[in-house]
């Protein structure tokens, strides 16, 4: 079994060689765990993190450029890095030096000369705390995926009543609001009488005293089901309220879990004449029950109601309904493509054949619907690191007549996914890299295989320091086809001279130079480089500069040869503002 220093990143900041030999040395005896990364003054320390990542920093107080205490500060201030446990290791041992690192948000502080030992337990204390740290936020997510797939509001009410989070989707929509900090009777229970609600205050405010054996009498005091007005919809709500406590060790209640049911079109349901068990709802569409469901069950198509019993009950609509997805199923169309649509989008593929017009608008809602379902197996694929599935996907993609404008939607939808991932440790960047040749494989024949592109057009594509440059450089090649414009990839290139050596040696007149990664939040200090790079353009040359970047400090504003488009967490607007600079 892996212990916990295997392959774990560790940052050494100081500008004595001499210190960082010492460093070195004992950890020495780790080195098969241990990857070590070292940097000569804070700032530079700032950049390793983006470029490494580390996963614990060791790091001297007086540096010059920057010191530490001023790094740790502006790595603990970034989202990314701020988990990251600093020690300082420092001949400073005053308690101002002390205050100065804690107040930082170091985490410890080890007085040079560095005892082995102690090191070596406190680098296992931190490293310990930060897999605890990482193992219990990927838990979180779990659990808050499972509540969000909950078809009930789910939520937690404390001492006085006030809701805390999680809290499923549903409670939103059930509410017409965001509930999470909110009181309980501003919310579910604002419609009341009042002295019926004084009566529920009255009993929240004795929260704390309510013990196993009088929870039975704490709880006759809360209705099981009061009458909501949604605000939002403008709609009476009928809800049905279930409480299990939750006791602390000493036997007290600490928390009450609330599980509501939305019983308002169950009721209405119930008090028609018209509704049918599956058995009857099968004879009538004549779809197998099985059928109906699977369409339920693995695509969402179908929501019928349950009873106590769980039992199915469906409605007219519910019959309609299956008819409509019957019909367009023997028109060629899957079930996955049609499972999102709405009632009246499935009669306009059913009546397709009436008007020209009308069937492009259903096969537009096609291919939007087949990109999504793509989207979801590719993400899949990722995570479960099944090529097979991976390749089917875009094979898919690539065949199909959706692919030209999937930059702007698919692309989005993808670095979204990945970035969450990415934070959340459950997609490793070497996954990406490594899945990185299969989307180049299929999307080539895409961006090159046009035969009417205008060679005066070409842009050519350039990187700064991106992992993901490959990856996140085929949206904008693509992007580039649609507009039946040529472009060149050039890759990651971090000398001036270099990239308008390339562009002289492909008479190009455009440049797209992509700045850092959609996938990590970094912000990398490129004046210099960029100013070099505005200096070698020609009169007739254009540059665009693309991703996260602090442009502020560069005097290019009033340069029309320059555009910029800095909207580094909207991809598609990022695009659309390229495209409008393009054409």
């Amino acid at each position: 079994m892996k212990d916990k220093f295997y392959e774990k990143k560790v940052l050494v900041v100081d500008d004595e060689e001499n210190n960082i030999q010492l460093i070195g040395s004992i950890l020495k005896k780790y080195k098969k765990k241990l990857k070590i990364v070292v940097a000569s003054d804070g700032k530079e320390a700032i950049d390793r993190c983006y470029a490494f990542n580390p996963d614990i920093i060791l790091m001297d107080i007086n540096m010059p450029v920057m010191g530490g205490v001023e790094s740790c500060k502006k790595i603990k201030e970034n989202s990314l890095f701020k988990d990251i446990p600093v020690i300082f290791l420092t001949a400073a041992n005053t308690i101002e030096d002390k205050l100065k690192a804690l107040k930082a948000n170091g985490n410890d502080y080890i007085v040079k000369p560095v005892h082995e030992e102690e090191l070596i337990l406190r680098i296992n204390v931190h490293l310990s705390l930060k897999i605890s740290q990482e193992n219990l936020k990927a838990k979180l997510v779990q659990i808050n995926n499972m509540i969000d797939n909950m078809e009930q509001s789910f939520f937690w009410v404390s001492e006085n009543g006030l809701i805390l989070g999680p809290t499923s989707k549903k409670s939103e929509r059930v509410f017409g609001q965001e509930i999470e900090n909110k009181n309980i009777f501003e919310t579910l229970f604002k419609d009341l009488e009042k002295e019926k609600k004084d009566n529920i205050i009255e009993a929240y405010q004795s929260f704390k005293t309510i013990k196993k054996e009088n929870w039975d009498f704490f709880i006759s005091k809360i209705p099981t089901r009061v009458d909501y007005f949604n605000d939002n919809d403008q709609k009476n709500k009928n809800l049905n309220i279930n409480c299990h406590p939750v006791w602390n060790e000493s036997g007290c209640l600490e928390k009450i879990i609330h599980s509501i049911d939305d019983r308002t079109e169950y009721e209405l349901l119930t008090n028609k004449k018209n509704i049918y068990s599956i058995k009857i709802a099968s004879q009538l569409t004549g779809v197998q029950e099985n059928t109906i469901r699977s369409w339920e069950r693995r695509h969402n198509a179908l929501r019928p109601f349950r009873n106590e019993k769980g039992k199915r009950i469906y409605s007219d609509d519910d019959i309609r309904r299956i008819n409509l997805l019957k019909k367009g199923i023997e028109r060629g169309i899957s079930i996955g493509s049609l499972a999102s649509l709405e009632d009246e989008e499935l009669k306009k593929i059913e009546s397709r054949g009436e008007t020209e017009i009308e069937l492009e608008k259903s096969l537009d809602v096609i291919k939007k619907l087949d990109e999504k379902e793509s989207l979801t197996k590719i993400k899949i694929a990722l995570t479960s690191r099944n090529e097979k599935i991976l390749i089917h996907e875009l094979h898919k993609i690539n065949k199909g007549p959706l692919i030209m404008g999937v930059s702007l939607s698919f692309f989005s939808g993808l670095f979204e996914y990945m970035k969450e991932m990415i934070l959340s440790n459950t997609l490793e960047e070497k996954q990406i890299i490594s899945m990185t040749p299969y989307f180049r494989r299929f999307f080539n024949p895409l961006i090159y295989g046009q035969n009417s592109k205008k060679l005066e057009d070409l842009f050519i594509l350039c990187s700064g320091p991106n992992k993901f440059w490959e990856l996140e450089s085929i949206q904008y090649e693509l992007l580039l086809a649609e507009k039946d414009l040529v472009s060149f990839n050039a890759g990651i290139v971090e000398d001036a001279n270099e990239i308008a050596k390339i562009i002289d040696n492909f008479e190009s007149r455009n440049i797209v130079y992509i700045c850092g990664s959609q996938l990590v939040d970094e912000k990398r200090n490129n004046e210099n480089f960029i100013n070099k790079l505005i200096e070698k353009l020609r009169p007739k040359q254009k540059l665009i500069l693309v991703g996260m970047i602090d442009f502020s400090s560069l005097n290019i504003r009033k340069n029309n040869q320059v555009e910029v488009s800095l909207n580094v967490h909207g991809l598609e607007r990022q695009l659309i503002n390229i495209v409008k600079f393009l054409s």
